[in-house]
């Protein structure tokens, strides 16, 4: 399909369907405590967290498309259904994803010894590796 400004939907209308989708992850991340939303850009990205960014952007594409061809038909397709159906199942998937943990670095940790020279350990049955 071509889109233009005489076009049904327009490409002003895709676009703001788009920006509208993509508002309302944000506000669904916002609320589950992933980021705030003047961090979201930088959180998620190609390069940061790429299968999240890659996520979303699939099932905004769907969404978008579900609508754009709804516009373009006059009428609720069956395709438009399905992409509707899957939009509103994303939404609710966000909740179930371990989202909040996006943004926490976790400090490493690194093994201790208290032994003061190097050998190998010693196993014994009573007091496990001396």
């Amino acid at each position: 399909m071509t889109f233009g400004a005489a076009t049904k939907p327009t490409t002003t209308q895709i676009t703001a369907w788009i920006t509208l989708y993509a508002a309302q992850v944000v506000t669904r991340l916002e609320a589950l405590g992933v980021c705030d939303q003047s961090a979201m850009s930088t959180m998620i990205t190609t390069s940061s967290n790429e299968a999240q960014y890659y996520t979303i952007q699939d099932a905004i594409i769907r969404g978008v498309c579900g609508r754009v061809h709804s516009a373009n038909q006059e009428d609720e397709t069956d395709l438009a259904e399905r992409h509707n159906e899957e939009w509103h199942a994303f939404l609710d998937e966000l909740e179930e994803m371990s989202w909040k943990s996006l943004g926490d670095v976790g400090t490493s940790k690194t093994a201790s010894s208290s032994w003061t020279e190097d050998r190998a350990p010693f196993w014994s049955r009573s007091t496990g590796f001396q």
